[in-house]
């Protein structure tokens, strides 16, 4: 679980942190932020690319243990890394030449991509660290041992 937790902290919350700078960006420049405004380029997705490579390499060498759903969860994480970057490379490329594009389509679209991508990288996490003892229960079972 404190892998959890850690990978939530210092993957999840500091990858949304530009999500934080557009707001305040707004804000200084005397607009009104609104959640469209802030993801409307298709940040998200690049926050998605962040996430999944960060899971994917702690799921990689973590052993044949649950190798059935780790393959799934890493997979899945993959499938989302690789679509993050097509999707936002047309996105930010119809910004450039200034085509018009559905900024509700990118923003729903990005959210829908996120949810997939934290539940997949989550698995990633756990399943990462499920085939190693905890360090408490091995030292617990030392402290047995020695009482007996």
């Amino acid at each position: 679980m404190a892998k959890i937790i850690k990978w939530a902290i210092f993957s999840v919350v500091i990858a949304l942190l530009p999500l934080l700078f557009n707001y305040l960006s707004l804000l200084t420049k005397g607009k009104t932020p609104s959640f469209e405004l802030i993801c409307q380029k298709g940040e998200l997705l690049l926050i998605c690319v962040a996430i999944s490579a960060a899971a994917i390499g702690e799921l990689i060498g973590s052993g044949k243990v649950w190798n059935i759903p780790k393959l799934i969860s890493g997979g899945g994480c993959i499938a989302v890394l690789i679509f993050s970057c097509l999707w936002y490379a047309d996105i930010s490329t119809t910004i450039q030449i200034n085509i018009q594009y559905n900024a509700t389509i990118v923003l729903v679209g990005s959210l829908i991509i996120f949810g997939i991508n934290l539940i997949f990288s989550s698995f990633c996490i756990y399943l990462s660290d499920s085939a190693k003892p905890d360090k408490d229960d091995s030292e617990s079972a030392k402290t047995d041992k020695d009482d007996k």
